[in-house]
């Protein structure tokens, strides 16, 4: 039987880990990129896009470059991973409570503490990627670099997500060329034009990171720095960097067949960064309600963030599923659905938490509810094809229109679009908020996303 996380401490001591874990962890809540305020986009008006020379830089953050790195890093990432399982284990021991709990928790954490760097050590070195392995990889990425320009591929890429949605067209957004104009004057050019902003692209960082081994494993990522500035004044409206991370694959993959796989990473990484881009700049606002971050255990929005799946429901890995797997951690399972063309059921907008008293007057002026809904294919455990893409569902359930290909894995998400007296706003997409320690994911954990990690999606399998 799958347990979710509440079952893992013995009642008495599963509060008291937590709270350890926590205040070892994390000395508050993580801080995320806010999108620009509702009085920041009313004073965007006519937009130009501009793509800013960029010479990106290539390179491959591994998880250690040689044996002696691979040592080091190795025990300190086992440290803390011992330390958390101490601490768990700790708890359990002093039997939930009493005079001597402090203490055997105390020494329960520094003998796994002690045991974990040692083996850590070990694990580190044979992960370790050699050195020469990393700089042939960065060198095969700066090659590929120097012959693309991935700041104009991504404002293009901006600029056809925005032509393809209606609700952007108050703002006349237009795709200008490549190149920042050498002076204030020219920002004043384009007020002249008639235009209020420019919404600077340019990519600063892509490369590789992770892998283990001669052949590792790597995925690609890019990196860009987005910019709103005003034309008549050249201040900064608003700014922020945005994050890609591709799937995993073995190095060499991604440089075969004239470097193909790595030519469609880019591809994949200015889509996704595109529509991210032009959700946090127009549409996602500041949630009214609460996220479900600090839901705890046996209510109804525990583990999710957003919006919880009514069906398929999440399921999880048992303590026993980690040991027998390798697998430290908590971690979402595929849920079986019924059919290859579920019906997909959600919580409602509002949410059945947010009616309450104090809302009362926030509940009147929410209108035109509607669904978004995404499915991809996911045979390696990462969105790798976008199967399924509705948006404006009436409804907090789907069926789907046309059967998903028999015993196969797929993710999904949903997000909430309304208006809030009249001004059009979106949630952000719905994911699992286990496992927390996903990559991306904060100390303390963050439902303020605007990329979901792979581990995070809601997942389901078809029969």
């Amino acid at each position: 039987m799958n347990q979710r996380p509440a079952d893992f401490f013995p009642r008495g001591s599963k509060w008291l880990a937590m709270l350890l874990i926590a205040t070892l962890l994390n000395g508050g809540c993580a801080s995320m990129p806010k999108p620009p305020s509702p009085e920041t986009r009313e004073q965007l008006g006519r937009i130009y896009i501009m793509a800013l020379p960029s010479s990106p830089r290539g390179e491959f953050h591994t998880f250690a470059r040689g044996w002696v790195a691979g040592t080091a890093k190795g025990g300190t990432i086992a440290s803390l991973e011992g330390l958390l399982y101490g601490l768990s284990e700790g708890a359990r021991s002093s039997g939930g409570g009493g005079p001597y709990a402090a203490a055997a928790t105390a020494i329960a954490t520094l003998i796994f503490t002690m045991v974990g760097a040692a083996v850590g050590g070990v694990a580190g070195a044979v992960q370790a990627v050699p050195s020469k392995t990393a700089q042939q990889i960065e060198q095969q990425i700066n090659n590929v670099l120097k012959e693309m320009d991935l700041s104009s591929g991504l404002a293009d890429a901006i600029y056809a997500v925005s032509m393809s949605r209606p609700e952007f067209r108050q703002y006349g957004i237009t795709k200008g060329v490549s190149g920042k104009p050498a002076a204030k004057e020219s920002y004043e050019a384009l007020a002249g034009r008639g235009f209020d902003t420019v919404a600077e692209i340019r990519v600063t960082e892509a490369g590789f990171q992770g892998g283990e081994g001669k052949r590792p494993y790597i995925r690609f990522y890019m990196n860009a720095d987005i910019q709103l500035v005003d034309t008549k004044t050249s201040e900064k409206r608003y700014g922020r960097d945005f994050h890609y991370v591709s799937q995993e694959l073995p190095y060499d993959e991604w440089f075969a067949d004239g470097s193909r796989e790595l030519a469609r990473g880019f591809g994949q990484a200015q889509a996704a960064l595109a529509e991210r881009v032009i959700d946090e700049l127009f549409l996602v606002t500041s949630f009214p309600f609460a996220t479900g971050l600090w839901a705890f255990p046996g209510q109804p929005e525990y583990g999710a963030c957003w919006f919880y799946p009514l069906y398929p429901k999440q399921k999880y890995t048992s303590l026993w599923y980690s040991i027998r797997h390798n697998a430290p951690g908590i971690h979402l399972l595929y849920t079986d659905v019924d059919s290859a063309q579920p019906l997909l059921q959600w919580e409602p907008f509002p949410r059945p938490r947010d009616l309450t008293p104090e809302n009362e007057s926030l509940l009147r002026r929410i209108s035109d509810v509607s669904y978004d809904l995404k499915i991809w294919e996911a045979p390696r455990d990462f969105p790798e094809r976008l199967v399924y893409d509705r948006i404006g569902i009436t409804a907090s359930s789907h069926r789907l229109e046309y059967p998903l290909k028999p015993h196969s894995r797929y993710f999904w998400t949903i997000r909430a679009r309304y208006s809030i007296s009249g001004r059009p706003q979106v949630t952000r997409w719905a994911f699992s908020l286990i496992p927390g320690n996903a990559e991306g994911m904060p100390p303390g954990g963050s439902c303020d996303l605007d990329e979901i990690p792979a581990t995070n999606y809601f997942r389901f399998q078809t029969p």
